[in-house]
């Protein structure tokens, strides 16, 4: 796995929603299970810091 980061903000989104994998080719994650508000607001922060597209969860390190 990558670095592991996150904002704080957005772990709170992620723990509503579950552990998110980030992927090289974008977010795998569960349609049924996170809410697409959830995806595009840690998609936006991760790009936002320029860490799109790296692998990393949501899981404490």
């Amino acid at each position: 796995m990558g670095d592991g980061f996150i904002t704080a903000a957005s772990q709170t989104f992620a723990n509503a929603a579950g552990k998110i994998v980030v992927e090289d080719e974008g977010i795998n994650h569960s349609e049924q299970r996170h809410h697409p508000r959830v995806f595009e607001e840690i998609r936006r922060v991760m790009e936002s810091r320029g860490r799109y597209g790296r692998t990393f969860d949501v899981a404490p390190r």
